[in-house]
């Protein structure tokens, strides 16, 4: 009886141990998948930033033109 006992025992913690593997192997595909879609979305809000700092770029370019043109406006204008 206690034989049998000591079986039951070691075939149940290597079926404990099986189970625990799998929650493990769960966990890290759960893991991997999350990384994959915040990979995803982090590069989606990368792309979103970086065309708008071409539009803020382009539009100081814009301003420092603009303001140089002032500047040689005024530098010409004789009637002051």
């Amino acid at each position: 009886m206690l034989e049998l006992y000591k079986k039951r025992l070691f075939y149940e913690a290597r079926i404990y141990e099986q189970e625990l593997y799998i929650v493990r192997m769960i966990i890290m595909l759960h893991e991997k998948r999350e990384t994959h879609i915040d990979k995803i979305k982090f590069r989606n809000e990368r792309e979103e930033m970086l065309s708008k700092l071409e539009e803020k770029q382009a539009y100081l370019l814009n301003c420092e033109d603009y303001t140089t043109e002032q500047e040689q406006n005024i530098r010409s204008d004789t009637s002051i």
